[in-house]
């Protein structure tokens, strides 16, 4: 699978389809949760848009996780949403390896321990 790059973006085309696109309404969470300096505004909205749409957060960051923990929100990491795109066929454990490396080249934070897991795991669904 090649990248794909342009405008400061690196991306792999058959990832950046989406099935649909849900805006965030001032709901009273969201309201709430963007007055918290300690989250971003699209942490603020992904929280906010799983908890109206009883669906799962995609974020990385511990405090994220912890305020969704509170809150009753469901979440995964963006390592998960690779692995199961490898699990269910829709890239291959190479192209898996490579969007992992190309996510801590550009900044994203694994520890050693769960890289390494991570390389396991793309292992065994290459089997």
């Amino acid at each position: 699978m090649s990248q794909i790059s342009g405008s400061g973006t690196v991306g792999f085309p058959r990832l950046q389809a989406l099935e649909d696109v849900n805006s965030v309404g001032a709901t009273p969470l969201y309201s709430r949760l963007h007055g918290n300096s300690n989250l971003s505004d699209a942490d603020a909205a992904v929280l906010a848009c799983a908890d109206d749409h009883n669906g799962v957060a995609v974020i990385d960051e511990t405090y994220g996780r912890d305020v969704a923990a509170a809150e009753g929100i469901t979440t995964r990491g963006t390592a998960f949403l690779v692995l199961k795109c490898t699990k269910q066929g829709t890239i291959s454990s190479d192209d898996a390896r490579t969007i992992i490396d190309a996510m801590v080249d550009e900044g994203w934070y694994c520890a050693p321990a769960v890289y390494t897991k991570i390389l396991q795991k793309l292992e065994t669904l290459s089997d």
